[in-house]
């Protein structure tokens, strides 16, 4: 009688067929992983949504399939909107090491799909080092990778090709300066962005809370007034955000102006 045990011939083709088996669908399994369809500009489009009512949380969501070095624009897109992400909450813990690490992984991520190459990549990378910075309060150190990051994006801006995806450094300047207090820099900054880039809810934002903490109230209720126009269609604009442009517009500083809605 033939043995079926694994040394014997017939163990052997059975052991044989099942491992040709096991290894094909692991194969399988594998393909389809590596061929799953990056989101692309639809993901992008429904990111810079989100960032647009200052949901930075969301927009990350949106791209987080899209983090493969495959997906392109899209892919670098959720690496730096996870990195600042990372980096915000970093800061509202006191710029803790420990809380910088999914920011410092990001950053390394980026490097590996720049390739060394100056391109949306890189910027990202030394925007997102700027904002490590800032959550640590290293003013010189954001200044010199703010700096970087806005030449070669410039660059980029005005040969027509992308800049940092979804989160532009030009306004993320602006954040920056005035999460570590030079409110002058940070006016400055998001008035560059403007420039660049048109009106956008956090350049409007970012305005009025400068002109509001440098006692600059025509400009902050301006702003303000800028901000709500720019929400007034926005079901899912902020609470928060628009209660405190509500709050400011009707206070003294803004009396005689055009009404708040």
């Amino acid at each position: 009688m033939e043995s079926s045990v694994a040394g014997s011939p017939g163990g052997r083709h059975a052991g044989s067929g099942l491992w040709y088996r096991a290894m094909l669908s692991t194969l399988i399994v594998a393909l389809m992983l590596a061929q799953a369809p990056c989101a692309g500009a639809g993901a992008l489009t429904d990111a810079a949504a989100k960032v647009a009512v200052l949901d930075l949380k969301s927009a990350a969501a949106v791209l987080d399939g899209d983090t493969r070095a495959d997906c392109g624009l899209s892919g670098v897109a959720g690496v730096y909107l996870q990195g600042l992400l990372a980096a915000r909450l970093a800061s509202a813990s006191g710029g803790d090491a420990a809380a910088l690490a999914p920011a410092r992984d990001a950053a390394s991520r980026l490097e590996r799909l720049a390739a060394g190459r100056v391109e949306y990549a890189e910027i990202a990378r030394l925007a997102l080092l700027a904002a490590m910075a800032a959550a640590q309060s290293e003013r010189e150190e954001m200044a010199v990778f703010l700096a970087q990051a806005l030449s070669l994006e410039s660059l980029r801006l005005a040969a027509g090709e992308a800049g940092a995806p979804v989160v532009p450094v030009h306004v993320l300047a602006g954040d920056l300066w005035l999460q570590v207090d030079p409110y002058d820099d940070a006016r400055a900054a998001y008035l560059r962005a403007r420039a660049q880039v048109g009106d956008t809810p956090a350049i409007a934002l970012g305005l009025a809370r400068a002109a509001a903490r440098l006692d600059d109230a025509g400009a902050a209720c301006t702003e303000y007034r800028a901000l709500l126009a720019l929400w007034q269609a926005r079901a899912d604009a902020p609470a928060r955000e628009l209660l405190e442009a509500h709050t400011y517009l009707r206070g003294l500083a803004c009396a005689g102006g055009a009404p708040v809605r």
